[in-house]
């Protein structure tokens, strides 16, 4: 008989997991308190990359999640929203060039592919692209970004083609435990949910959720100054070409190929980000973004910003993905990255392998919930999470 499973949270990785069940023959339903797609995932960069990311077991999962995309770039259907086209980073000043040569230096000792080009090179390959001739210029060939809503609409098409049902408009305000054993959740509306196994995908959310199963796994919290926390400006259109990530010593900005307009992560800006607090583009950090990118980028001379978003990381508390059963309580998986966009499609096959047949995943062992040690004291009381 087919397994009854249940998701919580259907972004990037709640579809991805709830898709891979299904298509290993479980009978998944999918519980969100919104629209698919419409928390965390909304508010991410989407950039695809294991660059700086540590421990090494860590940064080899991004590597993998990586191919996972590249064996998607020729399908037609997916083309729209996946770009594998490389990321340019540039430096001009000593500190600068210095800060980004340690990663370089510190990526080519774990073969993660890593070139040297000059500035007329660089805008070669991005014509409106404005780089200082004296300007120091790498290329990570291997890098890119998606569309999030892209990629989103995606998995969701194929979550209902494997008959992936959907629960939506009610939250999580509990779990059906018998002994040690999960048997469902229960939804702030009063309904309850049975389940064979729950699979816990709620990003930012994840602490809080699993405190209500007893369960302890910590997350940096979405306060000001926080690694959780940060801003997203997205101008309105403005003629720029621009293929794909540019990083440069004040800007991260990318294309947004669905819309035509582009996507600015400002650095040293996030700490302007105010948690629940919808920020006016026409602000400082709005104007600063724009700012900034008129030094990067020609034709955004009279750009505006059609909209500012605080966007909301899914972070735990030492920054290392979360990918297992929770410790002391039987057929609860828990699951809770930063790197929710490059690992999701991975990440996928890999939970659902584990999940189905039983077998510890070797690549997941260093990712394990046990890690954050005792659980939260019995007897909590089981709420909502707003």
């Amino acid at each position: 008989m087919a397994a009854r499973t249940i998701v919580v949270g259907a972004g990037v990785l709640g579809l991805s997991v709830a898709e891979r069940l299904a298509a290993r023959g479980d009978l998944v339903t999918l519980v969100d308190r919104g629209e698919p797609g419409g928390g965390t995932s909304r508010t991410s960069f989407g950039w695809l990359n294991a660059n700086s990311k540590v421990p090494r077991a860590y940064h080899q999962l991004n590597v993998e999640a990586v191919a996972a995309y590249r064996r998607l770039a020729g399908d037609p259907v997916v083309a729209p929203w996946l770009h594998l086209n490389g990321r340019i980073q540039w430096a001009d000043e000593p500190a600068d060039i210095d800060e980004m040569d340690v990663t370089v230096d510190a990526m080519r000792v774990w073969d993660y592919p890593v070139e040297s080009i000059s500035p007329d090179a660089a805008r070669r390959l991005e014509p409106d692209l404005l780089i200082p001739h004296g300007a120091e210029v790498r290329f990570w060939p291997t890098e890119g970004f998606v569309v999030p809503q892209g990629l989103v609409d995606w998995l969701r098409r194929r979550a209902n083609s494997q008959g992936v049902g959907l629960s939506i408009g009610s939250a999580v305000a509990g779990f059906s435990i018998e002994g040690a054993r999960v048997r469902g959740v229960a939804l702030d509306r009063g309904a309850h949910l049975a389940a064979d196994r729950v699979v816990v995908c709620v990003g930012r959310w994840t602490e809080e959720v699993l405190a209500l199963a007893g369960v302890h796994v910590p997350m940096q919290p979405a306060t000001r100054g926080s690694p959780a926390l940060g801003l997203l400006g997205y101008s309105a259109l403005v003629p720029t070409r621009l293929a794909r990530t540019i990083s440069g010593p004040t800007l991260n900005v990318r294309p947004d190929t669905s819309t035509g307009r582009y996507v600015l992560q400002g650095i040293g800006l996030d700490h302007l980000a105010e948690p629940d607090t919808p920020p006016d583009p026409d602000g400082d950090a709005g104007r600063e973004l724009l700012a900034r990118a008129r030094h990067v980028l020609s034709g955004f001379e009279g750009a505006r910003l059609a909209e500012l978003r605080v966007g909301y990381r899914a972070v735990p508390a030492d920054r290392i993905t979360v990918a297992g059963w929770a410790p002391g309580v039987d057929d609860l998986y828990v699951l809770a990255t930063h790197s929710g966009f490059t690992l999701a499609l991975h990440l996928g096959d890999l939970v659902a392998g584990e999940i189905v047949d039983g077998m510890a995943e070797p690549s997941l062992a260093d990712f394990r919930p046990s890690r954050f040690g005792a659980p939260v004291p019995a007897g909590v009381e089981a709420r909502a999470i707003h």
